[in-house]
């Protein structure tokens, strides 16, 4: 079972001064697509498998926000994954990135999206 490394990067400018900047991931298309994420702020950990809170605008400044998806693939008919990534501050609408998507070789391979999200 081999690994598939994916580095992506992106840029997120903070929309309002003083609302918290919430990340949250979705992993796959299917409903039963398995896998799980973690999310850093500079070299800080944030959270994993949940919705991460980065703070505010002034939180961010400065530094990168780092996104980790591990996606095994769990399909015999199709070896792609994929993720997606949806940051939102207060009432907005979120801003998506994505989806990713990555073809592994074989089945119950696995893809590691890395996301690197600068602020500036």
């Amino acid at each position: 079972m081999a690994i598939k490394h994916i580095d992506l990067e992106d840029k997120y400018l903070p929309r309002t001064k003083t609302r918290d900047i919430l990340v949250q991931i979705k992993i796959g298309d299917a409903a039963d697509t398995v896998g799980s994420y973690s999310v850093f702020l500079g070299t800080e950990f944030i959270s994993s498998n949940k919705v991460a809170n980065l703070g505010n605008k002034s939180n961010v400044e400065d530094k990168k926000t780092t996104i980790v998806v591990i996606v095994p693939d769990v399909l015999k008919e199709t070896n792609w994954t994929s993720t997606t990534v949806f940051i939102k501050e207060g009432a907005s609408d979120p801003q998506i990135f994505g989806p990713y998507k990555a073809e592994v070789e074989e089945h119950l391979d696995t893809a590691i999206f890395t996301l690197k999200l600068s602020h500036k």
